[in-house]
C-alpha cells in the first residue's frame, strides 16, 4: 500500500503596500498592474474615500503586515507637505524600507527588481549641512553650547533667555537688543511630546541652533514667540504670525514614537497661510547643527521681507 508524500503548504505571494498621492492614481494603477504580473499581492487602496476609523485601522494593519512598502514619490508628493500618504510613510519608517519608487516627469520608474532579488534595505541618510557654512567654526561651537543648555519645550522661561543670550553672545552680528515682536520672520519654538526627554532634546537643540543662525544672518530681525504651539497646527502658527504682523512663520515639532520619530519643520506665508517649505528629518541619528544649517538655507532672504 503506497502512502502519499506530504505536500508542502503553498506559501502566499509576497505582499506590497503601494502608497501614493491621489494625483498619482493613474501611475499607481500602472505600478500595481506591473507588480501583479510578477505574482506579487498588491495592497492598493483605490477608495481611501470613505475614511473613518475602520479604514484607518485597515491601512495601519496592512502597513504593519506587508512584506514590502513602496511609496510613490513624485512632483505632486513633494509639493504636498501634508496628506494621508505622508502619514503612511511615517508609519512605514517603523519597518525597513525595502523599495522606493521615484516617479517624475520624463524619468523612468527605476530598476525592475528580479523576483528573487531583494532591493537594498538602506535607511534614509541623516541630513548633512550644506557646503559653505554661513557662520564661523567658533560661532558654531558657541551656538552649540547655548543650544545644549536650552530647554524651551518644557520651560518657557528658557525661550526669553535664549533670545537674550543670542543677542549678547553675537552682539556684532545680531545687535544688543532682542528682535522686535513685529519682525518680518517669526520663529516659534519647536515642540515635542510631553514626557519624552529624547524628543525634547532634539526639538530644543535644533530650534536653538536654527534661531541663532537666522538671528545672525538677519541681523536680529527675527521675532521670537515665548512658547511652542499647543499642537503643530498650521492655522495656529499663521494666527501667531498675523497677531505679530509677521510676513513668515517658522515652526516645527517632533512627533511619532521611537524608532519612527521625526522632526517636521515648516515655513509658512502669513498672507495666505500657504506652506512655502517643509521638511521631515528622521530623529534617529539626527544632527541638530546640520538640520539647523539646512533650515537656515531655506529661509527667505532679508531683501524679500
Amino acid at each position: 500500500m503506497s502512502t502519499a508524500e506530504p505536500t508542502e503548504p503553498q506559501r502566499p505571494p509576497p505582499s506590497v503596500f503601494l502608497s501614493y498621492a491621489s494625483e498619482d492614481r493613474k501611475a499607481a494603477q500602472a505600478l500595481r498592474d506591473a507588480l501583479e504580473t510578477f505574482g506579487l499581492e498588491v495592497w492598493y487602496d483605490e477608495s481611501a474615500l470613505d475614511g473613518g476609523d475602520a479604514w484607518d485601522q485597515k491601512i495601519r494593519r496592512q502597513i504593519r503586515e506587508c512584506d514590502f512598502f513602496m511609496p510613490v514619490i513624485s512632483a505632486q508628493t513633494v509639493a504636498r507637505p501634508e496628506g494621508y500618504f505622508r502619514r503612511e510613510w511615517r508609519l512605514a519608517v517603523e519597518r525597513i524600507w525595502l523599495a522606493v519608487v521615484l516617479l517624475a516627469r520624463g524619468c523612468s520608474v527605476g530598476r525592475n527588481w528580479d523576483r528573487d532579488e531583494s532591493p537594498p534595505a538602506t535607511p534614509p541618510a541623516a541630513p548633512r549641512a550644506p557646503a559653505g557654512d554661513t557662520i564661523s567654526p567658533a560661532d558654531a561651537r558657541k551656538l552649540k553650547d547655548i543650544a545644549d543648555s536650552y530647554r524651551g519645550s518644557s520651560n518657557t522661561s528658557d525661550v526669553a533667555k535664549l533670545g537674550i543670550e543670542i543677542a549678547q553672545s553675537f552682539a556684532s552680528e545680531v545687535g544688543k537688543e532682542v528682535a522686535a515682536a513685529q519682525a518680518p520672520l517669526l520663529a516659534i519654538p519647536f515642540g515635542a511630546p510631553s514626557g519624552d526627554a529624547a524628543a525634547a532634546k532634539l526639538a530644543d537643540s535644533t530650534f536653538a541652533q536654527v534661531y541663532g543662525r537666522i538671528a545672525i544672518s538677519r541681523h536680529g530681525h527675527v521675532g521670537l514667540v515665548n512658547e511652542p504651539l499647543a499642537s503643530p497646527d498650521t492655522a495656529a502658527a499663521v494666527a501667531q504670525g498675523r497677531a505679530r504682523e509677521a510676513k513668515y512663520v517658522l515652526y516645527g515639532a517632533v512627533d511619532g514614537l521611537p524608532p519612527a520619530q521625526s522632526l517636521t519643520v515648516k515655513l509658512l506665508s502669513v498672507k495666505d497661510g500657504s506652506v512655502l517649505w517643509s521638511e521631515i528629518y528622521p530623529a534617529t541619528g539626527a544632527d541638530p547643527a546640520a538640520i539647523a544649517a539646512l533650515v537656515e538655507a531655506k529661509m527667505p532672504a532679508s531683501k524679500d521681507d
